[in-house]
């Protein structure tokens, strides 16, 4: 990016900062500068010029690396890898927590520990998802395993997760088991 480019670019960004300032003010909101992060989207394997830390008057805006929003982190790349990290290291606790009581529990009362401690955290705002690659959604794909392996009590489960399935269901679940008391289960 060119020098006068860049300088138009970071004044356009500064003016636009401003703005939602003054709006906030009129609306009676204040704009917290030192909880509000800036995150500049840019290509995975492009090399992009940082853009400095803006002056907001009380406070200075930083650059961040990846943003929260409603539960959702973005990263600069926009590959949802923090996400994906946050989801399984939340659904993993849910699992580590229901397995701890598994042997106490009958599989109805299992299935409904795993949709509210597992499941809910697999599917919120799971429509970001579609169109990344296998290699990102995998993690997911393991942490559906471990919790449909626990429900059955099975050994290996297989259960293929895609996404944007025919008849206008958002996914597609099939499952294949190797242990014959899961096969009696289903």
């Amino acid at each position: 990016m060119a020098s006068d480019q860049k300088t138009y670019a970071v004044n356009l960004l500064s003016d636009c900062l401003k703005d939602i300032k003054v709006w906030s003010a009129k609306n009676r909101l204040r704009l917290n500068e030192a909880k509000s992060e800036l995150v500049h989207l840019s290509p995975q394997f492009r090399a992009t010029e940082p853009l400095p830390d803006f002056n907001m008057g009380e406070g200075i805006l930083k650059m961040s690396d990846s943003v929260k929003d409603l539960g959702v982190t973005l990263d600069k790349h926009l590959t949802l890898q923090p996400h994906i990290r946050n989801i399984c290291k939340s659904a993993s606790w849910g699992l580590f927590r229901i397995g701890k009581v598994r042997r106490l529990l009958d599989q109805a009362s299992t299935e409904k520990l795993i949709h509210a401690f597992v499941s809910s955290h697999l599917d919120y705002c799971n429509s970001l998802f579609a169109g990344l690659p296998i290699s990102s959604i995998s993690p997911l794909q393991r942490i559906l395993n471990t919790a449909a392996r626990m429900v059955l009590k099975a050994l290996a489960p297989n259960i293929a997760l895609g996404i944007g399935g025919a008849g206008g269901s958002p996914y597609t679940i099939s499952s294949t088991y190797s242990n014959e008391s899961a096969k009696r289960a289903l």
